[in-house]
């Protein structure tokens, strides 16, 4: 991480967190566990409201507005995240703890699983709504 840290350094800088032993460091596993499970539950959240396009339409697309704001907010944290979290783990090669390893690799899935909601979730919204299609265009 030393000979990264030059590239990331500033306000999104985690190189602190790799120096030493923060007690609260989000290049914890139970932090990156709880922040997952958080966008699960938007993920669902988000599910339910847009089930039944006929009731309380304001309310309802406020709720689908600050989703929207929640996930992409998510999206950004978890993979700055999990790309350090990556870098430091490919920097250590064979000596990654196998728990280490196996958390990545669910972690990545669920990244997918909820990216590919989110993606699918602003589409449904773009065509439901002609003023969200300019989002769709900037997701990955």
């Amino acid at each position: 991480m030393i000979e990264y840290s030059n590239f990331i350094d500033g306000g999104y800088s985690l190189s602190n967190f790799f120096k030493s032993t923060v007690s609260l460091s989000p290049l914890q596993l139970p932090f990156l566990q709880k922040i997952n499970r958080l966008w699960n539950m938007v993920t669902f959240l988000a599910t339910k409201v847009m089930q039944s396009p006929r009731y309380l339409w304001k309310i309802r697309l406020n709720i689908a507005i600050n989703l929207i704001e929640e996930q992409y907010l998510l999206l950004c944290l978890l993979t700055h995240l999990i790309f350090a979290f990556k870098m430091v783990c490919q920097k250590f090669n064979s000596d990654v703890p196998s728990n280490i390893k196996d958390f990545i690799n669910r972690f990545e899935h669920n990244f997918e699983t909820n990216l590919k909601f989110f993606t699918t979730y602003i589409s449904t919204l773009s065509t439901q709504i002609p003023e969200f299609a300019h989002l769709q265009k900037k997701l990955p």
